[in-house]
């Protein structure tokens, strides 16, 4: 779970996953309301976990299964990664570039 670099607290998983679905730069600690960022690591875990169902999906349709067999798998693996997404989080007190 992340940890505020301002205060040291450790968020829980829930407020974590809540902050999943913010889109905002900055995250604020709820704790000590100081502004963190996602480290560069865990912005780059994040785009591949995302991309974990895609990969996943487009060899089941190439197999021709059926649609509700494929929709199945999609759905678990969909959840799994959001279940992990809270796990891979890391901040920073500034915010990093990308290369």
């Amino acid at each position: 779970m992340p940890v505020c670099q301002h205060c040291n607290t450790e968020w829980t998983w829930q407020q974590t996953f809540k902050k999943i679905f913010t889109f905002k730069r900055s995250l604020t600690c709820p704790e000590c309301g100081a502004t963190q960022y996602l480290s560069r690591r865990s912005r780059n875990h994040m785009s591949i976990l995302a991309m974990i169902p895609l990969v996943i999906g487009l060899p089941l349709v190439g197999l021709s299964l059926p649609a509700s067999i494929i929709i199945s798998i999609q759905l678990v693996t969909f959840a799994a990664v959001l279940t992990w997404m809270p796990r891979f989080y890391t901040l920073t007190n500034e915010e990093e570039a990308m290369w």
